[in-house]
């Protein structure tokens, strides 16, 4: 993704993450990332060379599990597993080939699977991988094309970026 700092994922997660429950939802997207806050375990889908994100939501207090098809360094608040998503939202137990502290496996829940500069053959694997674990899914694009037809999502413009939010996660499909 590009752009200044401040029109970073990061950044746009966290507006989401710190919308006023209270307030008005204004769509199913939004209401999907109100539990961020209680749910602090988030999972990166294909970090690749661009650990910045992760970096960025595990300085402000999440836990941050990245997954990639090859072995990629990541900052060591950043755990990291070499999975491919589309083995992983196949999985008979997904959540358990995450490595997520054994005294954490049930106290902390995915609140949301996220990635960015995804390609359109990978985000429906990523989309059925949150719904498996009952978590929000956001994600950007390669920029040149749009999301797969098989999703319903909301666009979020973020700077000159997009996030696409998905609007029928949680099992809703």
């Amino acid at each position: 993704m590009t752009g200044s700092p401040s029109c970073s994922l990061p950044n746009a997660l966290a507006e989401l993450a710190a919308s006023d429950p209270r307030g008005p939802t204004g769509s199913a997207a939004r209401d999907s990332f109100r539990n961020l806050s209680d749910s602090p375990v988030l999972l990166e889908v294909g970090i690749g060379r661009r650990p910045d994100v992760a970096r960025a939501l595990a300085g402000t207090g999440y836990r941050v599990i990245a997954i990639d098809v090859v072995d990629r360094p990541v900052p060591d608040e950043v755990a990291f597993a070499r999975l491919d998503v589309h083995d992983l939202a196949m999985s008979a137990s997904p959540r358990r080939s995450l490595p997520i502290p054994e005294a954490d496996a049930d106290a902390a829940p995915v609140a949301l699977v996220y990635g960015r500069n995804l390609p359109a053959e990978i985000q429906p694997a990523t989309v059925r991988l949150a719904e498996r674990l009952d978590a929000a899914a956001a994600f950007t694009t390669l920029g040149f094309e749009d999301p797969s037809p098989s999703l319903r999502v909301e666009r979020r413009t973020v700077g000159s970026d997009t996030l696409y939010v998905v609007s029928e996660s949680r099992g809703q499909s």
